[in-house]
């Protein structure tokens, strides 16, 4: 499951007006059957609407009491993607729009959550070869592209951009620093508007 969130900055004066402009998109990414489901042969107990919206979970069937009717959920999502959308296709609908959004003076998150074997990383970071390349690296190249296009619209030969990045990884309720040989653990401080930082992150 993809979530992505876009707020506005903080103003000079350092206040935030986060609470307008704010918007949250939630999407869901079905994966493929995996060689041992195949080889089980289990069947998939959800279906996607024609809108490409709503997920369908069929409740299976139990062993114990055959006579109990299997019961369809919906969940609605922005949008949901089926195993075979490609991850080119994953950027231009999830990560494009939140780089527009960055440049355009807006805070934007991208946040992959599901269990173990859902997807996650190879969602966001991908597979061995360029066309299986996740959301990060396809995020850092749309940022320059869309920096260097911004500049020549502009006419600007001469501007300068400072570009900071970090990697951290929050597991079990601990941060660590990707970036960082040393495995130490960060600390979490709240800023005077309530938003959370991890201090002494490498960029």
């Amino acid at each position: 499951m993809l979530g992505t969130e876009k707020s506005r900055g903080a103003s000079p004066s350092g206040d935030s007006d986060a609470a307008e402009g704010e918007h949250v998109n939630v999407y869901a990414r079905v994966r493929p059957e995996t060689p041992c489901e195949r080889a089980l042969g289990s069947e998939s107990v959800i279906e996607l609407t024609l809108d490409d919206t709503t997920l369908l979970y069929n409740a299976p069937q139990q062993q114990s009491d055959r006579a109990r009717k299997a019961t369809k959920t919906a969940f609605k999502y922005t949008r949901v993607f089926n195993e075979l959308i490609s991850q080119k296709d994953i950027y231009t609908s999830v990560g494009e729009p939140a780089v527009v959004s960055v440049l355009d003076g807006y805070n934007a998150a991208l946040i992959a959550y599901g269990q173990t074997g859902s997807g996650k990383s190879f969602t966001m970071l991908g597979g061995d070869c360029s066309a299986q390349r996740g959301l990060i690296p396809r995020v850092c190249d749309g940022l320059f592209e869309e920096l260097a296009a911004r500049g020549a619209n502009m006419g600007c030969n001469h501007s300068r951009v400072y570009v900071r990045c970090s990697f951290l990884e929050v597991y079990r309720d601990r941060v660590r620093d990707l970036l960082n040989p040393q495995p130490t653990q960060l600390r979490l401080r709240e800023s005077g508007g309530g938003a959370a930082a991890a201090a002494a992150a490498a960029a």
